[in-house]
């Protein structure tokens, strides 16, 4: 209970630091950037404003600070590449690894909350920024997501080499994105990617459960956060 009012408390410190005020239930809003960018957070409980605009270990976690602070986009893939395989094959939840690093696992929030934090607030005032977010697969595998916002733009690409059940094929996808949207849900949080500012996290869960190539939504998930 205790770890809930945490979170929810950090939630909403993220949501009034990015000028946000509280409004009637029901209602959605957005974050927006006069740009071609916007960061969205539909929710029923905020309004938000427009805005313009050992030793091995320690050496990695210096090589990939220094990386993670050169903001990479589309045109520095191998860059990224190399700094995501300078992570070690396994990843446990309490290894040192770097400053720029933001962990969620199943749903729940392990460290770098304030990275993350960071890194919206920048993305909200049109700041170039970026992070490595760092989740696990149900069999206990890492997947690695650098993500990066430059020139008004969201790169991202994930890393999912480690993960033993991925079957044949490329070890990273990679794509271009304009809106970052947080979804307020009644149980928790999602940050989703997307091209389309109008989706809604209705439409999403529909286009994902349709068999039908014509309803597919191009996305990026990024991570949920669970509230219990």
């Amino acid at each position: 209970m205790k770890k809930a009012i945490i979170f929810i408390g950090l939630t909403i410190l993220i949501f009034t630091f990015a000028g946000c005020k509280p409004t009637n239930k029901g209602n959605t809003s957005d974050f927006s950037q006069n740009s071609n960018q916007s960061i969205l957070a539909e929710s029923s409980s905020v309004q938000c404003i427009s805005y313009q605009s050992s030793s091995a270990q320690s050496k990695t976690s210096e090589v990939n600070d220094k990386a993670v602070r050169k903001i990479y986009g589309a045109s520095g893939l191998s860059e990224i590449k190399k700094l995501l395989s300078a992570y070690p094959e396994k990843i446990l939840q309490d290894d040192i690894l770097t400053n720029s690093d933001y962990m969620v696992v199943h749903g729940k929030v392990v460290k770098g909350q304030a990275k993350w934090d960071e890194f919206y607030t920048n993305t909200i005032n049109g700041k170039d920024s970026a992070i490595v977010i760092i989740q696990y697969t149900v069999e206990g595998d890492p997947l690695l997501i650098y993500l990066s916002f430059l020139d008004g733009e969201f790169y991202y690409v994930m890393d999912f080499g480690r993960d033993k059940f991925k079957g044949e094929g490329q070890d990273y996808n990679s794509g271009v994105y304009k809106y970052l949207k947080i979804f307020d849900r009644n149980d928790g949080l999602s940050a989703i990617l997307f091209n389309d500012n109008s989706i809604t996290y209705e439409k999403y869960i529909k286009s994902t459960q349709s068999g039908d190539a014509a309803d597919f939504i191009p996305n990026a998930f990024l991570f949920e956060i669970i509230v219990s």
